[in-house]
């Protein structure tokens, strides 16, 4: 074992230049080192990594099994992910979800072992006793609060960010490029690593004149992986914008208010790292160590990048999510303590800080996940076992879960068939011919863009034969802010056949010609916020309402840094009754109905709306709304404009499900 450590001081050099050559023929004397045998180190980043195995996801009910279930339909139905498939899950998306499938399992065990092999790399190249010692209350941190697959790859994507500033070699390069599966995986992923790439290969540039090697070489690695999911070259510029699309507009959809100490806690602990990297810095430049210190410097930016990834991804929705955050930034704390390990000449107070700042580090932020876990009364994860191991039973229990979730389906349900807004899984379980929308579920259509997608697949020969239909949405937003522009297209293209017993809603079938319909415009108004705006009222007729409310420049700020302030929109009916529900700007410009909305059950509301002649009893026209902030929200929009146009529909929509409605 001993030649393994000789390898890598020859084959790479020192790993941070913290000693003169000579102190490697010392192995463990020399001053500072305190490095333990490489045989130790690799079974303690064994034991570690067993920390991370992770049970599979089993097909169940709900919105997010559902969207699970349907990535992995997609890649093997060999579906186009990002232009016939819109969502932030990529071809790969079963080495993010962990969904059980015989023939992928394999590769989520494979990708899952890479993962937790990257992340302890410092640890068996360079890692010391005190680093060590870091490693292991984060490790065990993380797995009693559940480790998920944003957390461990953050954290090997700051390992690899180490290596590669530490070493520009085709063996780092080799790393990357085996990271591009599982950047295909989830597309925020590679908004983690690519900017990390790009930090690497600017330092080598300035610092030693070399080409950067490691974007290419991940830019290369990401479209030969597209390649071989099956996806086409020629479908690649409209996927990237629509992930895009997807990947930006969450932080301005999905917001969910949390408690303010969980934010004070973050920063907090965030000052004191930074506090502890600040002194370290200034203790490795006073050695007169400038090219260390600057590197240092880089390495605390990208530590920077990932911890304010970490922030957006789990503090826009301040629910679980925060644990995301809180996850990571353990992670990332030992692979500190390695990057800004002692250097020869400090002073004995400096060696204290360097060794045992990063162990308290980590034992701190580990308590304070913890405790912030049990807070919500969630128990502890305890399930160490070997990657792979119960591989038949976990197939037995796939298998069992897909037969619970089967059911039979009227005799109405036939051909292609899809379902607004979310719940597929029981299509797939039960063997029906899959066929989504591109935005596959409708809370996600978060922009002008995804939404006249979805708008135009309804009009298209590729919208299915069969459409269940529920007229509701997440987190209390305007229920019909999720179908918003292609409502009265559906209301257009489909008839209302049956409900579906379970609760997936109306049963539509198509029809073979459009039936006749007009829209016309009724009106405008300037809009701001905490004001009523009158709606125009026809007789009869859908009345869509479009909404745009640009952001202030200190909106934008607000919105990238952390997320866009929350909004409100109160609607009066003819009758005085006022409800107030979450509203998306986004998701409002293109048009979503205003008047009338549902007061029924919203398996069956949309008859109310497309055919409220014949089903007055199920929705009440809105005379009123307003559209309303917090103080941070009113700086943040400057004055909207709405415009409202009526929408008519040849009667009939539901009248063969009449019966079932009344």
């Amino acid at each position: 074992m001993p030649a393994l450590d000789q390898y890598s001081k020859t084959r790479f050099g020192a790993p941070f230049r913290r000693f003169a050559g000579s102190d490697y023929g010392k192995g463990d004397t020399g001053t500072g080192s305190e490095r333990i045998p490489v045989l130790a180190r690799i079974l303690i980043a064994g034991a570690l990594a067993l920390l991370f195995t992770r049970s599979p996801w089993f097909a169940s009910p709900g919105l997010d099994p559902s969207w699970a279930m349907a990535s992995d339909y997609a890649f093997h139905r060999g579906l186009k992910f990002g232009t016939d498939f819109i969502f932030t899950a990529g071809p790969y998306s079963f080495l993010h979800t962990y969904f059980f499938a015989p023939d992928t399992y394999a590769y989520v065990v494979a990708s899952d072992v890479f993962l937790a092999a990257l992340y302890l790399a410092p640890l068996i190249l360079w890692g010391s006793r005190w680093s060590a010692l870091a490693f292991v209350p984060a490790c065990l941190g993380v797995h009693l609060a559940m480790p998920t697959a944003d957390s461990l790859f953050a954290a090997a994507a700051l390992s690899l960010f180490a290596i590669c500033l530490t070493w520009r070699r085709i063996e780092t390069a080799l790393l990357v490029a085996l990271c591009a599966p599982i950047l295909l995986a989830k597309y925020s992923f590679p908004v983690w690593l690519l900017p990390l790439l790009a930090l690497a290969d600017i330092w080598h540039v300035v610092a030693r004149r070399r080409w950067p090697i490691f974007v290419p070489t991940a830019v290369a690695a990401l479209i030969a992986g597209w390649l071989l999911a099956g996806q086409d070259l020629a479908s690649l510029p409209s996927a990237l914008v629509n992930t895009l699309d997807v990947t930006t507009y969450y932080g301005r959809a999905m917001q969910i208010l949390g408690k303010q100490r969980d934010l004070v806690l973050l920063f907090i602990a965030g000052i004191i790292v930074y506090a502890f990297i600040g002194a370290r810095l200034i203790s490795i430049f006073s050695q007169g160590s400038l090219y260390l210190a600057l590197r240092c410097l880089c390495f605390a930016a990208g530590l920077g990048w990932i911890i304010f990834i970490a922030f957006k991804a789990g503090y826009t929705r301040q629910d679980e999510h925060i644990f995301i955050t809180w996850r990571i930034l353990l992670l990332s704390i030992p692979i500190l303590a390695v990057f800004v390990a002692p250097v020869r000449g400090e002073n004995a107070a400096a060696l204290v800080a360097a060794k045992a700042g990063p162990v308290l580090l980590s034992t701190g932020i580990c308590a304070v996940l913890l405790l912030l876990w049990t807070g919500i009364g969630w128990p502890f994860l305890w399930e160490v076992r070997v990657p792979g191991q119960y591989w038949a039973a976990f197939e037995r229990q796939q298998h069992a879960s897909m037969q619970a979730l089967a059911r039979p389906f009227p005799p109405s349900v036939a051909g292609t068939v899809d379902a607004i807004p979310w719940e597929t899984a029981e299509l797939m379980a039960s063997g029906l011919d899959y066929r989504p929308r591109p935005v596959i579920q409708s809370f996600s259509s978060y922009s002008p863009r995804l939404q006249a997608l979805d708008r135009d697949h309804f009009q298209s020969p590729r919208a299915p034969e069969t459409l269940f239909l529920r007229i509701e949405d997440i987190d209390g937003r305007l229920p019909t802010l999720a179908t918003g522009p292609s409502l009265p297209v559906i209301g257009q293209w489909y008839d209302a056949v049956d409900t579906d017993p379970r609760g997936l809603g109306l049963i539509l079938h198509r029809r073979s010609a459009p039936r006749s319909a007009s829209q016309q415009a009724i009106g405008e108004t300037e809009l701001h916020l905490d004001q009523w705006v009158t709606i125009p009222q026809p007789e009869t007729g859908l009345v869509l309402a479009r909404v745009t409310l640009p952001h202030t420049w200190l909106g934008r700020i607000a919105t990238f840094l952390y997320r866009e302030p929350l909004l409100l929109i109160t609607v009066r009916s003819g009758s005085g009754n006022e409800r107030t529900y979450r509203f998306i700007p986004g998701m409002a410009e293109l048009g979503f109905a205003i008047s009338p909305l549902p007061i029924a059950d919203p398996g069956i509301a949309a008859a109310g709306l497309l055919d409220q002649e014949q089903f007055p009893a199920l929705s009440e026209r809105i005379v009123a709304f307003r559209i309303s902030g917090s103080p941070s929200a009113i700086r943040s929009f400057g004055p909207g404009h709405a415009a409202f146009s009526k929408v008519w529909l040849e009667p009939g929509f539901a009248a063969q499900a009449g019966a079932k409605l009344k």
